[in-house]
């Protein structure tokens, strides 16, 4: 069943052919990005129980990073954005519980969506693990914004370098998959990086 859900999404996310859905693996990273955002996308099995929100079931786990009056829906317009231009803000790391994810804030147009999908061992899901528990801060408590979704304080703060986007680079690193990271980390780059990790990754055994 994991074999044919690589192939369907890797057709859906336009990333490559469907020969890597013949790669064993022990689980998936996904990572989706948009022309605004991204993330880390796991399967509720490979995500820390601890991180989740009461009364979700949902078979996947969205986490992406955000600043925490954005995700809150405290902020959200053309003087926020400027504010976060000239100074950092308050970091937050995201978890939805969801059926499937497609971002939806910030002007995104669900054309621009698209995923990249990471057979992985499990050796290596720990250690995105490990980097995810780097982001959050120590004892924090979990902040419930709607069913199945939740933010957690982050030990970083949000900044334009050190963004959504460094965030999702930062947890694939901690999993051995590398993507090029300039000083400021914007979608398009990212986007474009993802395809080269993802045909690097797709040519190694």
């Amino acid at each position: 069943m994991r074999h044919f859900l690589v192939a369907a999404l890797v057709l859906l996310g336009g990333c490559g052919d469907t020969a890597r859905a013949e790669r064993s693996t022990d689980a998936l990273i996904i990572v989706f990005a948009d022309g605004f955002h991204s993330g880390i996308i796991l399967e509720r099995s490979e995500t820390p129980p601890a991180l989740l929100p009461p009364e979700s079931s949902t078979p996947w786990v969205v986490v992406h990073f955000g600043e925490r009056r954005w995700i809150t829906g405290e902020a959200d317009g053309c003087w926020d954005a400027i504010r976060l231009g000239v100074a950092s803000g308050e970091g937050g790391v995201q978890v939805d519980c969801v059926p499937w994810w497609i971002h939806t804030r910030g002007g995104t147009d669900p054309r621009e969506q698209r995923v990249w999908v990471f057979p992985v061992s499990a050796a290596q899901v720990t250690g995105l693990r490990a980097r995810l528990d780097s982001w959050n801060t120590p004892g924090g408590s979990r902040h419930d914004i709607r069913p199945g979704t939740c933010w957690w304080p982050s030990s970083k703060p949000w900044e334009l370098t050190g963004n959504c986007h460094d965030f999702t680079v930062d947890l694939l690193a901690g999993a051995g998959i590398h993507v090029d990271r300039p000083l400021i980390m914007v979608a398009g780059p990212l986007r474009a990086a993802l395809d080269r990790a993802w045909s690097r990754w797709d040519k190694e055994p």
